[in-house]
């Protein structure tokens, strides 16, 4: 085996017997169509920035396990023996995933998952975003206007999981301040603390205060 993937693995291994002394895991069992079959990939499991599982891609399956959180988004990727990620126009080489139950599946071709509600959502959420983006709506109607109803619908629907983290991190930018904490102020803590969105709150705030110092000059 490469000396990097080795290295690697060691790695991973030891950060994910540290990250998962909780008894609360889960188990992704996925499937994917590797480009080339005579060589070898592994899958790996991010979570933040820290890889916590990797595995051989094997007969065109894997298993991974991470820490079960509703509030995280994962990530999988697929990479080869020099540490590469893997993608071309037939095969993705990440797939988003939230980790809310004990086991689940993914495909990961397809993107397409079983077993964890929150991946449904997001991915659903996704799709809906896109269809807005290529759909062929009449000239008259403002796509905005939809993409921001759902994407509020979305953050509302799912403040307190990582769900609507996503949906807030996409309508951040077009609030004004006080607007901004109102809706974090409906979320869960772990939205209100993300380190973006906190920084981004404390420009608007500033801005907000300007703005306010001028008008009484």
């Amino acid at each position: 085996m490469n000396c990097r993937i080795q290295s690697a693995l060691l790695i991973l291994g030891l950060t994910f017997l540290i990250s998962c002394n909780s008894d609360k895991t889960c188990t992704i069992h996925g499937t994917v169509t590797v480009p080339d079959p005579a060589k070898d990939y592994y899958a790996v499991m991010i979570c933040g920035k820290n890889g916590v599982d990797t595995c051989l891609v094997e007969n065109g399956m894997f298993t991974l396990r991470t820490v079960q959180d509703p509030c995280i988004q994962q990530q999988i990727k697929l990479i080869d023996a020099e540490g590469n990620d893997v993608g071309n126009g037939d095969i993705f080489d990440m797939m988003e995933i939230v980790a809310d139950t004990r086991e689940m599946t993914v495909d990961f071709n397809t993107q397409q998952s079983s077993g964890s509600p929150l991946t449904a959502a997001m991915h659903s959420f996704i799709h809906e975003l896109y269809d807005l983006l290529m759909g062929d709506l009449d000239p008259e109607v403002d796509a905005s206007f939809y993409m921001d109803s759902l994407i509020r619908k979305t953050y509302l629907d799912h403040s307190y999981d990582a769900v609507g983290l996503q949906a807030m991190r996409l309508l951040s930018h077009d609030l004004e301040y006080e607007e901004m904490e109102e809706l974090l102020n409906q979320g869960g803590s772990f939205i209100r603390e993300d380190e973006g969105l906190a920084s981004l709150l404390t420009y608007k705030k500033a801005r907000a205060m300007e703005k306010t110092e001028g008008r009484v000059l």
